[in-house]
């Protein structure tokens, strides 16, 4: 907005305690603040040396509706310059990550045009779909988003050079102060920009470590047993979804009672987004209920207690009996010949020490030597007939020998070794229960061994009296 000398006043460092007075009554006496002010805000910026930083403080007065005034203090330090020193840290890390994110884009555009040529057969269409998997779209998002935090990091630089630019063409020397509000009123609006920018950085860099989190969870759904964890979470998806609208469905209904029943005497119900925060650190027994007993015992008691009976002890523990559940079932599919985190760790590097000695042939290297000789493997993966036409291959030594160039017998016959033991551990593991449908089986062996109780006591009856 345009600078409004009616509603703004500027107080000088270099004013006498006679000039303070009189602009403070003038503001009086023109009905500065009246029933229609939501809030008052007292701002000041401070200018650190020794890091070249500026530090802008704001205390807001804000009158609810009702009456009550709170008071919010705040200080925001912005470095005018990127690197504080000459330190060579911190402009590795950001050249690491710079370098980071670029390898993860030269990856993902590799595999995309890897993926098209694979199933070029598909179509564009149906070779892009076949890429598109969750975890290459978290890829693509954690480029994105680290793209979006580097421009971001770089605007803000900028906004802050200017700044910088203002504050030093300013002249805050004697008259000239009076002179210079309006310049004051526009480094004080670009000053808030830059608080603005910084807000949406800090809240973006903030989220980011979420897709690296996502990320390891990818990294994760390599190994069987790490695996778990995803695994659990995928198929329970659907279930934890009802469970979320039924969760927030009476989450929300006491947020509302709170604020209705609350909101005039605890701040932490007077709004109702408050009162969200304040229903959220109840479940973890984060609340006072002296203070609620404010506005009624009966009142407090019945609220509280319905609502850490129904929301906390029922419904958070059938989230628990989901997740135990599904979880039972992904364990009961882990077959003992899975490798472990460090055998795995062993393996790979017996792997690399045998490539390296020319004893060992890379698994990528024989894909593509049985995709060269037998012309589709990948799509035979995909293929029903195709599929079934592979299937009915059966590869030996020998084989493996004549197909892959290079391949020496024993690594053939480790290879097909391991290969028929993984697929024998997945067949087995594939018939693991989960707790519910273990209770269905056990239901049904007892009321089968009931039934032949009975029909025995029966026979046994009959053979008695004959």
């Amino acid at each position: 907005s345009d600078f409004d000398e009616d509603r703004t006043r500027w107080l000088g460092l270099n004013m006498t305690g006679e000039e303070l007075e009189a602009v403070l009554l003038d503001m009086e006496d023109s009905i500065w603040f009246d029933d229609a002010t939501s809030e008052v805000e007292v701002s000041f910026v401070l200018y650190n040396m020794n890091f070249d930083a500026l530090t802008c403080v704001r205390i807001v007065v804000v009158q609810s509706r009702s009456g009550r005034l709170r008071r919010l203090v705040t200080a925001q330090s912005h470095l005018l310059h990127i690197y504080v020193d000459d330190s060579a840290l911190p402009r590795v890390l950001d050249a690491v990550f710079l370098v980071q994110l670029v390898v993860l884009l030269v990856w993902e555009i590799w595999d995309l045009i890897r993926t098209c040529k694979q199933h070029r057969g598909k179509g564009l269409v149906g070779a892009i779909g076949r890429y598109c998997n969750v975890w290459n779209l978290v890829d693509w998002a954690t480029v994105i988003a680290g793209a979006v935090l580097v421009l971001q990091y770089l605007g803000l630089q900028g906004r802050t050079s200017q700044v910088e630019d203002q504050l030093y063409g300013m002249d805050m020397t004697g008259q000239a102060q009076v002179k210079s509000y309006a310049e004051l009123h526009d480094f004080m609006e670009a000053l808030r920009d830059v608080e603005s920018e910084y807000r949406w950085l800090r809240s973006w860099a903030g989220c980011f470590p979420l897709l690296l989190m996502t990320r390891l969870l990818e990294a994760f759904s390599a190994q069987p047993r790490l695996a778990v964890l995803t695994k659990t979470l995928r198929l329970a998806a659907t279930d934890l979804i009802h469970f979320g609208i039924v969760f927030l469905s009476a989450f929300w209904t006491y947020a509302v009672m709170g604020h209705v029943l609350f909101g005039r005497a605890l701040p932490e119900f007077a709004t109702l987004s408050r009162a969200l925060q304040t229903c959220f650190a109840i479940l973890f027994g984060d609340f006072s209920f002296d203070d609620m007993l404010q506005s009624g015992r009966m009142v407090a008691c019945l609220w509280l207690a319905t609502y850490l009976c129904l929301v906390l002890l029922i419904i958070l523990n059938m989230l628990l009996a989901i997740i135990m559940d599904t979880y039972t079932n992904v364990k009961g599919q882990v077959a003992d010949t899975d490798e472990t985190l460090w055998q795995q760790a062993k393996e790979l590097g017996i792997r690399w020490e045998r490539t390296v000695r020319g004893q060992r042939v890379p698994l990528s290297k024989i894909w593509g030597a049985f995709d060269a000789r037998l012309g589709g493997v990948h799509e035979a993966l995909y293929d029903r007939e195709d599929s079934q036409r592979h299937r009915r291959l059966i590869l030996r030594v020998a084989d493996l020998v004549d197909i892959v160039p290079g391949m020496q017998p024993a690594q053939a016959l480790r290879l097909l070794t391991h290969a028929t033991e993984s697929y024998r551990g997945q067949f087995e593991a594939a018939r693991g229960l989960s707790i519910a449908d273990a209770m269905n089986v056990i239901n049904a062996i007892h009321l089968k061994l009931a039934h032949f109780i009975k029909e025995t006591r029966r026979l046994r009856g009959v053979a008695s009296k004959s």
